[in-house]
């Protein structure tokens, strides 16, 4: 037979325990997350010999995943993995290649990379996070791999570069526009 004492203390530190689980979180105030996670979409076109002169000519469709870890309120690490499309042609245009060659391609590649942001401003809810702001425009600069098909497949590394603008349109959930 169980000793009662040893019952009623028993209980008594389950029901202490269980107190404290469920009272702790009234208590605590709100943590800051640090993990983003998203979807992302937008164009990308080619420039180089097939096109020197027009930086938005032949846009495709681009499409991805980000992953965003929050260093503080205006720092951060990106990464990123998105597919895309880009294409090019010289033909009709007898100076754009060498030796007045006519080239033509539509090309798909995959790209996979990591950014570090910088943000001009502590970027947070407002409310919530004294100080914040709840749209920071940011630069980034990182590296990356960009795979794509040709004759045979084909990987390149590239160093990603560029400024944006980040918005919160609800505590936990970001828009945002890069170039």
């Amino acid at each position: 037979i169980p000793d009662k004492d040893n019952v009623r203390m028993k209980r008594l530190k389950q029901t202490i325990l269980i107190a404290v689980l469920f009272l702790l979180p009234a208590g605590m105030k709100g943590q800051a997350y640090r993990i983003e996670l998203g979807l992302l979409g937008g164009a990308s076109s080619y420039m180089g010999d097939a096109n020197s002169s027009k930086p938005l000519m032949n846009e495709q469709p681009t499409f991805g995943l980000l992953g965003r870890y929050n260093l503080s309120g205006n720092m951060a690490l990106k990464a990123n993995l998105l597919s895309g499309g880009i294409s090019g042609s010289t033909i009709g245009d007898a100076g754009a290649y060498l030796n007045g060659e006519e080239l033509q391609f539509n090309r798909r590649f995959v790209d996979a990379g990591v950014q570090f942001e910088l943000g001009f401003y502590q970027y947070g809810v407002p409310g919530y996070k004294a100080g914040a702001s709840s749209v920071c425009p940011y630069i980034s600069a990182g590296i990356g791999i960009t795979g794509y098909q040709s004759d045979k497949t084909r990987l390149c590394a590239n160093i990603p570069f560029g400024v944006g603008i980040k918005a919160k349109v609800m505590p936990r959930l970001n828009v945002g526009c890069e170039w």
